[in-house]
């Protein structure tokens, strides 16, 4: 073996070493791992908090005005499906579902409203699930005129005691 070739083989052999020594290291590093603290022997997982409230969103599909109303007692009545979403983990009772009535000066023209006994399937809505009200008959007897609007509210209590109203957009007569 000439020069060349032992110094070749040296630093071969150097990095083989240097390399081994590192990966002596990691494995000695990596060993302590999964091992429990000494300053905390018996560590518990943190617990997933406890919602705080109900989060109530109501949303309506199928909109259509009957003039001919389904509901005793009115004139006119907007018919629709609605859903209810509870969204953040507290299960709600349904106050009630009201319809207000708007000129287009904003004024407030006529307010009706399903109390909770009457809430077609009863007031109760579930933590964290929907629930849809097929073909909702709301009554009115304001007439039907171009920029009047409609605002559908839902008004809950949340098993924690905690009131919201949640509303629609503005359903304008066109």
């Amino acid at each position: 073996m000439n020069a060349y070739e032992a110094k070749a083989a040296r630093g071969w052999r150097g990095t083989w070493l240097a390399a081994t020594g590192a990966g002596v290291v990691v494995a000695l590093t990596l060993s302590g791992c999964g091992e429990t603290n000494p300053l905390n022997p018996n560590p518990q997982p943190t617990p997933t908090p406890a919602p705080t409230r109900a989060t109530v969103t109501v949303a309506l599909t199928g909109v259509r005005l009957d003039t001919e109303s389904k509901v005793p007692g009115y004139i006119n009545s907007l018919i629709s499906n609605m859903r209810l979403t509870e969204s953040g983990g507290v299960a709600a009772t349904i106050d009630f579902i009201r319809l207000d009535m708007y000129l287009p000066n904003n004024t407030l023209l006529e307010r009706t409203q399903v109390p909770a006994a009457q809430v077609p399937g009863g007031p109760a809505l579930a933590a964290s699930s929907s629930r849809d009200f097929a073909d909702l008959a709301l009554g009115f007897n304001s007439d039907i005129l171009t920029g009047r609007y409609i605002i559908v509210s839902v008004a809950t209590t949340d098993a924690r005691g905690n009131a919201q109203v949640t509303s629609t957009g503005q359903l304008i007569f066109g």
